[in-house]
Parts: C-alpha cells; sequence; structure tokens
C-alpha cells in the first residue's frame, strides 16, 4: 500500500492514514492477527476459522483441526500484561511527529501500542489519536505546533502503565514558506526598494571603504563594505535581512535573527547536523539507524533484523500459494 502524499491537506492527510492504517489490519499487514478480516479465499483454502482454540468452528477439508486463524500457539500467548514503553521520543518535521519507543522483552507480549495526545503537558486532557505497531507511530499536525504524547503497550490480557506521567513533547518546524512571506512582511521590500532607489545617487565613495549607519533612538543599524585591492568585505550588522526581485512580492532569500530561509537552493556538497524533511527523493541513501512507517523496497540486502509481525512473500495465499514467516 502506497504512503499517503506529503502535499495533501494535512486534515485530509490524518484521516487518509486512519484509513490505511485500519485496512492494514483487516488485511493482517498489522496488529494482532486476530483482526484480521477472514476472505472466501481462507474458507476455499480449507483454513479453519475459529478463534477459540479448541477446535470448535469448521475445518474444511484438509484443514487444520488445530488453533485458529492468527491465533498464537499456547506456549506463545501472552500470561500478563506487557511492561510499560521505554525510551520513549519524539522527532518532528515540518507537518509530523513520529514517536519511537523500545518494546518490552518478550516483543511478542505487545498486540497494539495506543497513543494519546494533548496540546498541554496535562495528562487528563489527552485524547486517543491511534494505535502503533513495531516501535514507532506517525502523527499528521500542524506546523509550528507543540504537542505531549502518552503511549502504553496493550494485549489480550490488558494495558501497560503509561510510559511516564509527564507527556513526550513534540514541537514541529515552521514551513519555510509561511517564514518567507512573515519576514517579507516584517522587511517592508517595496518601502526598503524606494528608498534605495531614491537614495543610490547620493552615496559617495571615501577611499576603499563605505558604510552606512543608523541610529534610532540610541539602537543602532548599518551596513559597511571594505575593498583593499586584494580582499573585499560586506557586513550587515541588522536584525531581518531580505533579497527579492524588483517589482515583485515575498522574498526569494532571507535572515531572521539566527534563522537562515530561502525559496528554493541548488547545494552541491551539503553537511547538515540535523534535519526536518517533509518530502526527500534521493539516488542514494547510506545510515546507519532508521525508523520508517511505510516503505517500500525493490531490492534488500538485510544483515539481521526483527519483525514485530509477519513475514510474508507478495503472492502468499493462506493454504494455497507462497510462504509466511509468523512472529
Amino acid at each position: 500500500m502506497l504512503p499517503v502524499p506529503a502535499n495533501v491537506d494535512p486534515a485530509l492527510r490524518q484521516y487518509l492514514n486512519q484509513m490505511q492504517e485500519a485496512l492494514q489490519v483487516q488485511a493482517g499487514h498489522r496488529g494482532d492477527p486476530l483482526d484480521r478480516a477472514v476472505t472466501h479465499r481462507d474458507f476455499e483454502g480449507g483454513m479453519y476459522v475459529g478463534v477459540g482454540g479448541s477446535g470448535s468452528g469448521s475445518s474444511g477439508s484438509g484443514g487444520s483441526s488445530g488453533s485458529g486463524v492468527g491465533v498464537r500457539p499456547d506456549r506463545d500467548k501472552p500470561t500478563a500484561v506487557p511492561g510499560a514503553p521505554t525510551n520513549a521520543a519524539s522527532r518532528t518535521t515540518i507537518q509530523n511527529v513520529y514517536l519511537t519507543w523500545d518494546m518490552p522483552p518478550p516483543f511478542w507480549y505487545v498486540t497494539i501500542t495506543e497513543v494519546w495526545r494533548s496540546e498541554t503537558d496535562d495528562f487528563d486532557t489527552k485524547e486517543f489519536v491511534g494505535t502503533g505497531a513495531g516501535g514507532i507511530f506517525a502523527d499528521v499536525v500542524e506546523p509550528q505546533s507543540t504537542y505531549f504524547y502518552w503511549i502504553r503497550h496493550v494485549n489480550e490480557i490488558g494495558h501497560s502503565a503509561w510510559h511516564g506521567s509527564e507527556g513526550i513533547e513534540a514541537t514541529t518546524k515552521e514551513d519555510p514558506e509561511w517564514v518567507l512571506d512573515a519576514i517579507a512582511g516584517k522587511v517592508g521590500m517595496r518601502e526598503l526598494d524606494n528608498a534605495l532607489s531614491a537614495e543610490v545617487d547620493k552615496i559617495e565613495q571615501h577611499g576603499g571603504k563605505w558604510g552606512v549607519r543608523m541610529t534610532v533612538d540610541g539602537y543602532s543599524t548599518g551596513f559597511a563594505m571594505n575593498n583593499d585591492g586584494q580582499t573585499s568585505a560586506a557586513l550587515f550588522r541588522v536584525d531581518t535581512f531580505g533579497v527579492g526581485s524588483p517589482g515583485k512580492t515575498g522574498l526569494t532569500f532571507a535572515v531572521d535573527g539566527n534563522r537562515v530561509v530561502m525559496d528554493g537552493a541548488f547545494i552541491k556538497n551539503a553537511t547538515i547536523k540535523s534535519a526536518a524533511i517533509s518530502d526527500l527523493t534521493v539516488d542514494k541513501l547510506t545510515g546507519n539507524i532508521g525508523n520508517f512507517v511505510s516503505a517500500n523496497i525493490n531490492n534488500a540486502t538485510i544483515t539481521s533484523a526483527k519483525i514485530a509481525g509477519e513475514l510474508r512473500s507478495d503472492n502468499y495465499v493462506p493454504g494455497s500459494t507462497g510462504w509466511i514467516l509468523k512472529k
């Protein structure tokens, strides 16, 4: 199933994510196998469809008289509630919050992990937002907003304790397009453009140095240039700086305090310590640790893997073709 496009409206994206999760649970691709929908092919393939594990129900010809569809063997059935989530943390992009946590041993004791959210760090105001599996959950929210999350594991016996009393804090990033528009309004590009056009002929050059300083109520700002015949330098002392095309609204490049915002950039080589990217397309990706909510992989070489749910071939049909490895 393809992931929901990143450019979808946030409210619609959350609805589509929840619909996708419901379909994946019914298809048996995530969550507890007991929640998988039974199809006509299951009956035709002679699969036993009872859920009690005691032989109730019917098994077609050649069917199994053992445990029901999705029921674990007795030795693997949970006998207690799972332990509380540990090492819960959050990472954010512009409109997404990614929660991660460690699964308690044994990991098959956890059926799902409930995720609750609030706009304040108040346990009593939290609301249920969804369930995650395999130690990760994605929540589509608003840009430049702060949320608090509480999580707990659930299995057929009951639910675990919460990860903690304090919520997991997550603040989404600012949308660069919105920041550019806001800075453009603050800078007043048209007013500055008119002022520069009117005053440029009055500038007098003094040797290899030139500067302009403006002081209002003791607060100084300015611009200076220097050229010694070998090297040159230019320095702005301003709170907000912007570059835009003459006669056009909006900014192409802006500096606001300690932030630099660009409408578009072509970078040959970049070193970035931390990045939040809404949509990423690459020719080659190399990394040490990765967490993915949904992935379509054409070809993979895996040295070591831990599967939270099931591993199956793309032609798997119960009782007919393909193969499946259950946890």
